[in-house]
């Protein structure tokens, strides 16, 4: 929401794009993380889709969640939820 008060709708959806992709390798949404080199499953850690994903994954599967998922979550969704309204 951020980027979409803040730019164009031109510019918007590429620059939205160029952020979404990365993260979204990175957070595992690609391929699954244990096939990451160690610092890059490290980094995906705190990447928001990584919590996320691991989240649904471990609710589809009937595994127990990780309660490390909750706050980086949290903390993204303040972030985000700061840039848009500072947009």
């Amino acid at each position: 929401m951020a980027v979409g008060y803040s730019l164009s709708a031109k510019a918007a959806l590429p620059v939205v794009q160029v952020v979404l992709f990365p993260l979204a390798f990175a957070g595992g949404l690609f391929l699954p993380p244990v096939a990451f080199p160690d610092w890059l499953n490290t980094l995906s850690q705190g990447t928001p889709p990584r919590p996320g994903r691991d989240l649904v994954l471990r609710a589809l599967t009937g595994g127990a969640a990780l309660a490390a998922g909750w706050p980086v979550l949290s903390g993204w969704t303040v972030l985000f939820a700061a840039l848009a309204v500072g947009a």
